[in-house]
């Protein structure tokens, strides 16, 4: 049986995620389409709209075979953090190819570029580039000799390396990305629009119906319906301004992504601002790009350290948050070949687990048990859900 990887987010599905796991199945031939995915936090440095367990059944009602989790300390983190834990995943599940959408659709331009990040040079001259007040993607542009990447061009830069840095054997293969760009909030094609755009569509109760199929608004819809959405940063701002201003400097220290004095100009900027949005903005600068200074503020809501991501040099276990019933063989041969501990219910799970991999699930219950403060009805708050929700499963 052939096998393939989607590292995504889902946040929320839509019609060129179905376009993309469709076109998979096509270029590689795929019996089975294994989706890591990004729990109830992104790599933007924010809460997803919906929660992992409704966006997993979006992903199995567009395509997908099984869904495994992408845990908060990698899907929150920079791109190479990122792409790291997601291919860990993939190898561990001995997928055959490993499918990324980019902007450029030019595989052996983005092979050259993860040639010259892997290599000495590279880190050398970032320093430098950096040290004269560069962001990351500004200097990291400056040594490729190209614009500055796109979002999905970036992460499919930081698959590539990683899948080198692990000796995969893992195929690549890249699809053109069609219509809106990964932020892009305009749109430009009737059928093909980012999430950004369908989100921002949601907030101002504008219609996305062009955008997502009938099972993606029915899920939405419920979800809404029920007070599990949408989620925004901004439900958390009394949480994370109430944690950072009695944290002060020594304790914003401790959270990742945090150097050169940051810790300070977050925690006066705590004090000098009254709502997440301005706090952030405040933060930003040519040196501190808005989706760093967005992650270090939501590791606050995650429980994510900068000494847990010290500690979690590989992904230390393998969630699976749903799948069709007729994979459940899969699950069964990724557990018999996986060397990491492979399982769905996570409270039975979190007993038998010992060091990093109980450290880390039990920090996901922590991330989860913020994410459903932001639910809009009392009775759907309830904490512990990351060890009582059960698994998705589809005929």
């Amino acid at each position: 049986m052939i096998t393939a990887g989607i590292v995504c987010e889902y946040n929320p599905f839509h019609n060129g995620h179905k376009y993309h796991i469709a076109k998979t199945r096509e270029i590689t031939g795929a019996d089975c389409i294994i989706a890591v995915m990004s729990g109830n936090y992104v790599q933007r440095g924010e809460p997803s709209i919906i929660s992992k367990w409704a966006r997993t059944e979006m992903a199995l009602m567009g395509g997908a075979d099984i869904v495994i989790e992408l845990p908060s300390v990698f899907a929150a983190s920079s791109a190479e953090f990122f792409a790291k834990g997601a291919i860990d995943i993939l190898n561990q599940c001995n997928v055959d190819y490993i499918s990324f959408g980019s902007e450029t659709d030019d595989l052996s331009l983005i092979e050259n570029i993860a040639t010259q990040k892997n290599s000495k040079e590279f880190s050398t001259k970032l320093h430098e580039l950096m040290a004269q007040g560069k962001s990351y993607p500004a200097a990291a542009a400056e040594i490729y000799g190209t614009l500055p990447l796109k979002s999905n061009d970036i992460l499919a830069v930081e698959y590539l390396c990683a899948l080198k840095n692990s000796n995969s054997t893992i195929k690549p293969v890249t699809i053109k990305r069609y219509g809106n760009s990964h932020d892009e909030i305009n749109s430009v094609n009737t059928s093909f629009a980012s999430a950004k755009k369908i989100r921002n569509s949601v907030l101002l109760n504008e219609s996305y119906d062009d955008y997502t199929d009938e099972s993606t608004k029915n899920i939405l819809n419920r979800e809404f319906k029920l007070g599990k959405g949408p989620i925004t940063l901004s439900l958390y701002e009394n949480i994370i301004l109430s944690n950072l201003r009695k944290m002060g400097p020594s304790q914003i220290s401790k959270l990742p992504f945090i150097s050169e004095g940051l810790e300070y100009l977050i925690y006066d900027k705590a004090q000098e601002n009254g709502n997440v949005i301005s706090l952030i903005e405040a933060c930003t600068s040519t040196r501190y790009t808005n989706a760093r200074i967005r992650r270090i503020i939501n590791s606050v809501l995650t429980g994510v350290t900068s000494e847990i991501i010290c500690e979690t040099q590989h992904t230390p276990y393998i969630k699976i948050l749903g799948l069709r019933k007729s994979f459940s063989k899969i699950i069964k041969n990724i557990k018999n070949n996986s060397d990491c501990p492979v399982f769905s219910d996570a409270g039975h799970a979190v007993k038998l687990l010992k060091g990093n991999s109980r450290i880390l699930l039990e920090n996901e219950k922590v991330a989860t048990d913020n994410y459903v403060l932001g639910f809009k009805k009392n009775n759907v708050r309830l904490g512990y859900q990351e060890y009582t929700v059960p698994i998705v499963i589809l005929p």
